[in-house]
């Protein structure tokens, strides 16, 4: 029904891609960079769902407000101990909205959207969403010319599942400027969403991207891509480590912290370098986490939640005081209003 042309030249996505991969080079596999090049960079055009939607919600459940805290010593001897005790308000929440939600986008190719193969990284495709889809035009195979582009192999009936969980979860942080006051959380237990009514378009939106095989023809082999927004240049990838330098600049890394800690410890005996040892440890698997983080990216994901294009209106409240007790949890038990329930193809 609609294409968004390309906004940004092939030279400037190479640039984007080779500064990318360039940040990345330090535990980046040897192999990967002696062959990374950016002659292989393809514009694609990539089909997404455009989806619109009008209709009102209903959200149920309950909410916690602290009204104080207070401390109190346990135990007794070696074993007394300071433990903190909470003051809490209970509330029953209700909220209802007119609700319009415009050019929600689902990627339609099985292949990418469903994020379940392992050999390749097609999460980081999704992850340079969203586009300025405002600007589309009706569809017209000249945009395509000079670019490649994937077909849709999905119909309504088969993203409907992931259209609704979309729809609800981007309905709900919307609704978190209501609950401000629940410090403690809110949990949703009962929520209804009537639709009005509900538009789909199919649009091509364009990508330049890098991909990169690793492991070529092993059972290991995974697709690597760079991926560039071509009218935001919003870009992320995934770039093959080298697990051995990784795995050693994080190691020693550790020990030094060890080192450190013992020292600012006073330590004089090996039995005094076991906490040491302990969090330097941790530190190490801490700054593991984070360089993979930042060369793999595998939890990088279009945050829907907050990006979709949404309008609340008409909010209306109905909340009751329910009782008043302490506790020693610090949050509320099952609170969800912060938390994103992600449904896949």
């Amino acid at each position: 029904d609609a294409v968004l042309p390309f906004k940004m030249k092939k030279a400037e996505a190479e640039q984007r891609i080779s500064d990318y991969v360039g940040s990345r080079k330090f535990f980046a596999n040897k192999r990967f960079q002696q062959e990374f090049t950016t002659d292989n960079i393809m514009g694609v055009y990539f089909p997404y769902m455009l989806v619109d939607m009008k209709g009102h919600a209903s959200f149920t459940g309950e909410g916690e407000i602290e009204t104080g805290s207070y401390t109190r010593t346990i135990g007794s001897g070696k074993d007394e101990q300071e433990e903190t005790i909470y003051k809490v308000d209970r509330y029953s929440v209700h909220r209802e909205c007119d609700v319009a939600i415009d050019d929600l986008e689902v990627e339609s190719s099985s292949r990418r959207a469903s994020a379940k193969s392992n050999h390749e990284t097609n999460n980081i495709i999704n992850a340079i969403l969203p586009f300025d889809t405002e600007n589309c035009v009706k569809y017209d195979a000249n945009y395509l010319k000079g670019f490649t582009s994937e077909k849709r192999d999905t119909n309504r009936s088969d993203l409907q599942k992931v259209v609704d969980n979309q729809e609800t979860e981007a309905i709900k942080f919307a609704l978190n400027d209501s609950v401000r006051k629940y410090d403690r959380g809110v949990r949703w237990d009962d929520i209804s969403v009537k639709k009005d009514g509900e538009k789909w378009i199919s649009a091509y939106l364009p990508v330049w991207l890098y991909s990169y095989v690793e492991n070529p023809g092993k059972k290991n082999q995974l697709t690597h891509y760079v991926a560039v927004n071509a009218r935001t240049a919003e870009t992320i990838g995934s770039v093959p480590i080298n697990k051995a330098r990784m795995s050693l600049a994080s190691i020693l890394i550790g020990l030094l912290t060890a080192l450190v800690l013992f020292l600012a410890m006073g330590g004089t005996s090996v039995d005094s370098f076991l906490v040491p040892l302990i969090g330097g440890f941790v530190v190490g698997g801490i700054c593991y986490s984070v360089f993979f983080g930042k060369y793999r990216n595998t939890g990088a994901r279009h945050y829907f939640e907050h990006e979709t294009k949404i309008e609340i209106k008409n909010v209306q409240d109905d909340d009751e005081r329910l009782k008043h007790f302490e506790t020693k949890d610090s949050q509320m038990k099952g609170s969800n209003n912060t938390t994103v329930n992600v449904v896949k193809l």
